[in-house]
């Protein structure tokens, strides 16, 4: 719940019918509250647990106070929300085979997505030659860090 500003706070006494905090000079502001943020903390932990979850979203999303579920980790990628918008993409990984991973949240509008990701994170060692050739390493000095254990 994130009832911040002004008319957030307002929205939030309102579809939950608790005004009487409206006209509580603990919490006539945005300094106050923060002032008396533990106070203002108890207040909305006492008017939050008396509700679901869902009741609480169908009440304060319309009057304009963002809010929504605390997921763990797997009941996030369960949310009919992530799915609707496809937020886990396929990709290839060289020793899993096929792993869902989370997509960029961020949506432009002229920008097209592809829907998979052509590959996933190399496995640790993956690139160390190639690295190694890189900073200049010669093959005979590449073979010998191979050899004591340095690299894959």
């Amino acid at each position: 719940v994130s009832a911040s500003s002004e008319r957030m706070f307002r929205g939030f006494c309102e579809a939950l019918e608790v005004t009487h905090l409206l006209n509580d000079p603990r919490f006539a502001d945005e300094y106050t509250r923060l002032t008396h943020r533990q106070e203002i903390n108890a207040e909305v932990d006492e008017v939050t647990r008396r509700y679901t979850v869902q009741e609480l979203v169908e009440r304060l999303n319309p009057a304009g106070v963002p809010c929504g579920p605390v997921y763990d980790i797997g009941e996030a990628f369960e949310d009919e929300q992530v799915k609707h918008l496809n937020m886990v993409w396929p990709a290839p990984h060289t020793e899993r085979g096929k792993i869902g991973l989370v997509r960029t949240p961020i949506n432009l509008s002229k920008v097209t997505h592809p829907g998979t990701f052509s590959r996933s994170a190399p496995v640790v060692g993956e690139h160390s030659i190639e690295v190694l050739q890189e900073f200049g390493f010669s093959e005979q000095q590449i073979v010998e860090l191979k050899e004591q254990g340095a690299t894959n």
